[in-house]
C-alpha cells in the first residue's frame, strides 16, 4: 500500500495557488470600507502567504473610502445653539478618515497596496464620520458616488448621483456648482495620475490628493 503524500499549499504551482487566494478572498466578500475594514486572515497568515495575497487583495477588492464635503455648508453657518458648523464642516471635508490600524496596514503593504478598483462615497461633511464606520458598506445617503476602475492601465471613471444628491430635489444650487466643479477637478487628476509613467493603479498618496478636492475654500 503506498504511503500517502502530504501536500502543502506552497507545493502546488502558483498559478493553482493564487486561484485558491482569490477564491479564499473572494468569500469574505470585494466591497471594503477601507476606513475601519477588517484585515483578510490570509494576509496576516505567514510572510510568505502574505506575499503572494497582498497584491490579489488590492487587485480584485473595491475599495470605498468615504469623503466628506463643505459645499452645502456656507460660511458663517450655525447650528440652534450658535456654534459654528461652518468651521467643522470645513475642517472634516477632504479626508479619508482611517483608523491607525488600517492606515498601518496600507503602509506596511507597500508597492502591493496598488488599487484597481475604487469608488468615493461623497457624503455631507459632518455626517461622514458616521457613516464610515455604519454598517453599510455604501449608504444610500450619499450626494454621489465616484467609481474608479483600472483596466489595462487605463481608468474607466463613473460619476453616479447619490439618492441625497441636491439636483433631485431642487436643493442649494451654489452647493450644487460647488460638488460639480469637485468633480471636474477630480476628472482632470485622475488623467494626471492615468498619464503617469508605468501605471498600474491608484497609490494611497493619490486617494488623498482626490480627497482633498472635497475641501471647499470659499475664499
Amino acid at each position: 500500500m503506498a504511503a500517502s503524500t502530504l501536500l502543502r499549499l506552497e507545493d502546488f504551482p502558483s498559478e493553482i495557488r493564487n486561484r485558491i487566494y482569490s477564491l479564499a478572498l473572494a468569500g469574505q466578500g470585494n466591497t471594503r470600507q477601507v476606513a475601519d475594514f477588517d484585515f483578510p486572515c490570509l494576509t496576516r497568515a505567514s510572510r510568505a502567504i502574505r506575499q503572494d495575497t497582498l497584491p490579489i487583495f488590492f487587485a480584485e477588492s473595491n475599495f470605498v473610502f468615504t469623503v466628506g464635503t463643505n459645499a452645502f455648508c456656507k460660511p458663517g453657518s450655525t447650528d440652534d445653539d450658535g456654534h459654528d458648523i461652518a468651521a467643522q464642516s470645513k475642517k472634516r471635508s477632504g479626508t479619508l478618515g482611517f483608523k491607525p490600524v488600517v492606515q498601518q496596514f496600507i503602509k506596511d503593504a507597500g508597492q502591493a497596496a496598488i488599487f484597481r478598483h475604487v469608488t468615493f462615497d461623497i457624503q455631507e461633511a459632518l455626517e461622514a464620520k458616521n457613516i464610515r464606520y455604519g454598517s453599510d458598506t455604501i449608504t444610500m445617503w450619499s450626494l454621489l458616488h465616484i467609481n474608479l476602475i483600472v483596466e489595462n492601465a487605463h481608468v474607466r471613471m463613473e460619476v453616479v448621483e447619490g439618492n441625497y444628491h441636491p439636483g433631485r430635489d431642487g436643493g442649494s444650487q451654489g452647493g450644487l456648482e460647488l460638488l460639480d466643479k469637485a468633480v471636474e477637478r477630480v476628472t482632470g487628476i485622475v488623467k494626471d495620475i492615468e498619464s503617469r509613467q508605468g501605471f498600474k493603479g491608484f497609490t494611497m498618496k493619490d486617494m488623498h490628493r482626490i480627497a482633498r478636492v472635497f475641501r471647499i475654500d470659499f475664499g
